[in-house]
Formats: C-alpha cells, sequence, structure tokens
C-alpha cells in the first residue's frame, strides 16, 4: 500500500507517516521548507518501509501539486491512501487585526490544497479501483461556531469538511472513501485549555482514528467527520 501524508515532516503527519510504515505501508513524506525534519522522519520511516521517499512541493502552487502527483506515479504507479494533513494554523488574535496575506495562507493551505491533492489523488485511485482519502479540518468547525481569535482557521476546516462530504458520495462507486478527522487541543497545540479529560489529545490518539479508517471495519464509513477530541467543545 502507498500512502501520501502532506506536511509530514513534523507534528501530526509525521506520527501518521510513521505509525502507518510500523505496520508496513510504504509512505511518502511530504514537506514544504522543513527539509532537515523531512530526511529525519524518513530516515525512522524506512526502518520499517525501505521503498518510503520524500517529495518537496509548495502545495498552494499548482505546478508544484502537479510535479509532486507525477513523481509519486512515477516512482510507484500507484497511489492506495491520502492524508491531508498539512494546513497552516495561521494567527491568534482578532479578525480585525488578521491581513489578507495571513487569511490566504490559511485558506490556502487548508482548503485550497485539500481540494487539489484529492483532485491529483483521485485519478491515481480510479486506476487501481478504489483508495482511502483522509482530510483533518478540527473539532465542531462544520457548526461555523465563531472564535473570536481563530476565524480564519475555523473557516478553513469548516470548508475541509464540506469537501469531505461532497466528494464521498460522487466516489462511492470507485470505491473511494473519503473522511475526515477533526482534532480538538492536541499535544502540539499552542491553544491551552482545561480538557474535560484533563489531557490534549495524543499523536497516538489521532494514529488510531486513522488506522481504523483504513481497516476493513471501516469499509462503508465515507462521508464521516471523526472528532477526537475527548469531549473538548471550543468556546469563542
Amino acid at each position: 500500500m502507498i500512502a501520501l501524508i502532506t506536511g509530514s515532516a513534523k507534528g501530526i503527519g509525521r506520527a501518521i507517516a510513521l505509525d502507518l510504515a510500523q505496520r508496513g505501508t510504504t509512505v511518502i513524506i511530504h514537506y514544504r521548507h522543513s527539509d532537515t525534519a523531512a530526511r529525519a522522519t524518513l530516515a525512522e520511516v524506512q526502518h520499517h518501509a525501505p521503498a518510503s521517499r520524500m517529495m518537496q512541493a509548495d502545495l498552494t502552487h499548482a505546478d508544484d501539486i502537479h510535479r509532486l502527483f507525477n513523481a509519486i506515479h512515477q516512482t510507484y504507479g500507484r497511489l492506495d491512501v491520502l492524508v491531508n494533513a498539512v494546513g497552516s494554523f495561521g494567527t491568534y488574535h482578532p479578525i480585525t487585526e488578521v491581513t489578507l496575506e495571513e487569511f490566504d495562507e490559511v485558506l490556502s493551505t487548508n482548503v485550497r490544497a485539500t481540494f487539489a491533492c484529492m483532485q491529483q489523488a483521485i485519478q491515481l485511485m480510479r486506476a487501481i479501483g478504489g483508495g482511502h482519502i483522509i482530510n483533518f479540518s478540527c473539532a465542531t468547525a462544520e457548526h461555523a461556531i465563531a472564535r473570536k481569535y481563530t476565524v480564519p482557521y475555523y473557516l478553513a476546516k469548516a470548508g475541509v469538511v464540506t469537501l469531505t462530504k461532497s466528494y464521498a458520495p460522487i466516489l462511492a462507486k470507485d470505491h473511494i472513501t473519503v473522511n475526515a478527522i477533526a482534532p480538538g487541543i492536541v499535544e502540539n497545540s499552542i491553544v491551552v485549555e482545561r480538557l474535560p479529560m484533563d489531557r490534549p489529545a495524543s499523536f497516538q490518539d489521532i494514529t488510531g482514528a486513522v488506522r481504523w479508517l483504513l481497516s476493513a471495519d471501516a469499509n462503508y464509513v465515507s462521508g464521516a467527520t471523526i472528532e477526537v477530541a475527548g469531549g473538548w467543545v471550543p468556546h469563542s
């Protein structure tokens, strides 16, 4: 099985890449700027999945996206799994203080990049008769809760849920499942709050959800948003 995890040099993406590699999946480590971190992640991944590779691309640029997926096709001839883990959190201040450049960065790296990668991945998955797409949203984003300091991020993540639910019925006939994982406060989050379970979500909590969505137990699950938030509900 060949899996592309976007934004997998560090953080959640890295944890997913390592977890899948440990279970025999060949992983494509994608990064934009973090070359050193990507090389370190690849070295760990290749202990378990030697055919894994690292590939650089700026997913806000169409040419880079085409180059990335052409490289995947030429290297492996297939793609079974796409995990859209990349996405800038952006700034943490009121919407009235957000610049247009900051706003564009958050929406481009979250919604536009997810959409563009899905478009490319679908072609490769249709050619092999199926696949799995997992997008990353965030807890309660689909409910359009207005958050004082993270408006662009929640706008973007609500868009990811909309993409997920829109594609799922269209791709069902192609045996491609499309789901979203929506974490709450994670161990590397910059936001600190009191949490119902008295701890943030660990990377292992996230990778467990990914593993389940890729398992045979979830073959009929598509269009779902799986919250990994421990009961946490964000406040404004």
